[in-house]
C-alpha cells in the first residue's frame, strides 16, 4: 500500500512540474507514459488484489493528470500522452490476465 501511494505522488508530481531539459525529447515521452502507468496498475494490483480497481484507477489518473495540465500554464493536455497511459493500463491487465490464465486453467476429466 505504502509503495503504491507514494508512486502515485511521484506520478503527480511529475505531472505537474514545470520540467526544461533544454532537450528536444520528442516522443520519446510517451514511453514515460507508457511506463509509469504500468507501474501505476501493478503497484495498484498488488494492493488491491483486483486487476479491475487497479485499472479503473490508473486509466483514471492519468485522464485527471492530463485535464489537470490543460489548467496549468506550462504544462498542456495530449491525447497521445492519455492514450500511451491507456496502453501502460493495457499492458499489465493482459500480462495479469495471462498469467492467470495460465495458473488457473484446470482441466475437467469427463
Amino acid at each position: 500500500m505504502f509503495l503504491a501511494i507514494v508512486w502515485t505522488g511521484i506520478v503527480v508530481l511529475l505531472s505537474v512540474w514545470p520540467f526544461s531539459t533544454g532537450m528536444d525529447v520528442g516522443q520519446t515521452d510517451k514511453l514515460v507514459h507508457f511506463t509509469m502507468y504500468s507501474i501505476t496498475t501493478f503497484l495498484y494490483y498488488r494492493w488491491m488484489k483486483s486487476i479491475w480497481m487497479a485499472a479503473l484507477f490508473s486509466a483514471t489518473l492519468g485522464f485527471l493528470m492530463e485535464v489537470a495540465q490543460h489548467f496549468i500554464e506550462w504544462r498542456t493536455f495530449s491525447l497521445f500522452d492519455f492514450l500511451f497511459n491507456c496502453a501502460g493500463v493495457m499492458i499489465v491487465s493482459l500480462w495479469y490476465y495471462a498469467v492467470r490464465g495460465r495458473v488457473t486453467t484446470h482441466r475437467k476429466d469427463a
